[in-house]
């Protein structure tokens, strides 16, 4: 993320208008209230107090980018910048209170028996993520690096890195074809399921509709779900949900890698008839969030969800 001075300056407000702006806050936080669907009201409120509604905005959506990151940073910049906006957008202490417990409570850890790696995991709704790519290369599945054999892999059990690059794993994570993808997850974690993605799309404010249909769907599920760094050409995201999902690129199925920092796909564990599976797509130009199906045989990251 990139660091910005908070300027520490708090306008006067009534005490109506405060209550109102933390009650928001507080849905917003911990509700998955869609805050850009509530600023005509705030601005109401604000304008007959003939405030500045600009600048409370954009302390606001500040404040509700950063806070995600108030509880697991150890930069100590994120928590001078939590507190300064945290009055600028006058949240009371017991509503900061309430914030930093949620703050704690979802961010989490998870480490990998296997081979001792550790990931950051994330509880959004009712669901507990893996907050980063999965990055597991051991047994069960087949490290594939050539060309023609990755084509010619008709189990779709193989695994590579970005460019067959280990420094992208460090990354970015691994990139499994399918039956990969299955396998890979460990104990007590799995390949989430189409609907399960789906409901992931819908707590953060997807309507039912659009999670049910094809290609880009929603409003802004994408930003709250993209990291804040990252992605090329200012394709950053908030990270509202603290999902984290990052630009790592894929394989296709002709061997062909294609689009680090630009995309990023994700499998699900739902086939699309015998030779295909449905996806979730990510490019630095969106903010919806594309669900496809493409063939089995590519090489794309993997979001572990908790049994």
């Amino acid at each position: 993320m990139q660091e910005r001075t908070a300027n520490n300056k708090q306008a006067r407000i009534s005490l109506e208008l405060q209550e109102y702006i933390n009650e928001l806050v507080k849905e917003v936080i911990l509700n998955g209230k869609d805050f850009n669907s509530q600023k005509k009201w705030l601005k109401k409120y604000v304008e007959v107090e003939n405030g500045d509604f600009d600048t409370l905005n954009e302390s606001l959506e500040e404040f509700l980018e950063v806070l995600p990151e108030y509880k697991i940073s150890n930069s100590k910049f994120i928590k001078k910048q939590v507190e300064i906006l945290s009055k600028q957008c006058h949240i009371t202490e017991d509503t900061f209170i309430k914030l930093h417990s949620w703050a704690g409570s979802k961010h989490g850890t998870f480490i990998d028996s296997r081979d001792g790696k550790t990931y950051k995991t994330i509880k959004i709704g009712n669901q507990i993520w893996m907050a980063e790519n999965l990055n597991y290369t051991g047994s069960g599945i087949r490290h594939i690096t050539d060309d023609k054999e990755w084509k010619n892999n008709k189990k779709c059990d193989g695994w590579c890195y970005y460019n067959n690059n280990a420094s992208k794993g460090k990354i970015y994570g691994a990139l499994y074809q399918w039956e990969a993808a299955k396998q890979a997850c460990p104990a007590g974690w799995h390949l989430p399921s189409d609907a399960e993605w789906k409901e992931l799309e819908i707590y953060l404010g997807m309507s039912q509709a659009d999670a049910n249909g094809l290609d880009w769907r929603g409003t802004d599920e994408g930003k709250k779900i993209k990291s804040t760094t990252g992605w090329n050409k200012n394709g950053n995201g908030n990270n509202r949900s603290g999902f984290t999902a990052l630009s790592g690129g894929y394989r296709i199925n002709n061997g062909s890698f294609y689009n680090v920092g630009y995309y990023g796909i994700w499998w699900s564990a739902t086939e699309n008839g015998s030779s295909s599976a449905y996806d979730r797509y990510l490019d630095y130009n969106n903010s919806y969030v594309n669900r496809y199906n493409n063939p089995k045989s590519c090489g794309f990251s993997v979001r572990c969800l908790r049994d």
